[in-house]
């Protein structure tokens, strides 16, 4: 056998065992592929680095922090890596598993995108309705209108106040409920606990005078209908966004 030979058991190419240097004289078009950044690293990370026969690299990415500099070194010089590393049998060999890696880097970040927006979706839908029920409740305190605020609230709360009793609950002035200007919330969360939905609406609430205080406005559902079930303003409002 001829010394000049390499010889391996590689498994980088396909129905051959003969492993040969990457031929230098590849054309300019091949020569911008081989140099180009790599979307497969960029999504793949570590099985970019073994797929492409960069074991070293692969392992690399194991250390802390210093697998941030693999990396991104992958990403930008990846196939230029794997290239010159020269166990690939051609170029074209070569340019299919490249190709390969950033088709399914392509699909996983989509599946990965879709999934997050589906989250995204999910969380602001169970949230829509308690938001909508707590600001119509709110605008009906801003506007004067107690009763129509009061039949936004819970059998719960019907059964320990009346409706003269909750008009002179947010009659009182400590409360700053007769006095609203505009109010926001900036946070906003939902659950469902032993077959009981609940949800917790917090921000601020600014009076007719200028001052601001904190806000809570709790609901529960009942029947299929978001009731508001409590609220409350200043010390007495929980303020879970600033926990």
């Amino acid at each position: 056998m001829d010394n000049n030979q390499n010889v391996i058991n590689n498994p980088i190419y396909e129905n051959s065992t003969v492993a040969v240097p990457a031929p230098q004289n590849i054309n300019n078009d091949q020569e911008k592929f081989i140099n180009r950044w790599s979307f497969g690293a960029f999504s793949l990370s570590i099985i970019y680095f073994f797929a492409s026969g960069l074991i070293k690299q692969g392992l690399f990415m194991f250390i802390p922090f210093y697998n941030i500099y693999i990396w991104i070194k992958g990403i930008v010089k990846g196939r230029k890596m794997s290239w010159e590393k020269g166990e690939w049998k051609d170029f074209e060999t070569f340019k299919k598993r490249q190709k390969m890696l950033d088709r399914i880097g392509i699909v996983l970040v989509i599946i990965f995108v879709v999934f997050f927006a589906l989250i995204l979706f999910f969380v602001s839908s169970s949230l829509s309705a308690p938001t909508k029920t707590a600001n119509n409740f709110m605008d009906d305190l801003a506007a004067g209108q107690v009763q129509s605020a009061y039949d936004l609230t819970s059998s719960k709360l019907h059964s320990s106040a009346s409706a003269d009793e909750f008009r002179q609950l947010m009659s009182d002035e400590s409360s700053g409920l007769s006095q609203i200007q505009s109010y926001g919330f900036n946070y906003r969360s939902a659950e469902n606990k032993d077959g009981i939905s609940e949800a917790v609406m917090s921000g601020s609430l600014t009076l007719k005078d200028g001052r601001t205080t904190p806000l809570e406005v709790d609901l529960a559902k009942e029947n299929g209908v978001w009731k508001v079930a409590y609220v409350a303003t200043g010390s007495d409002a929980s303020n879970p966004s600033s926990q």
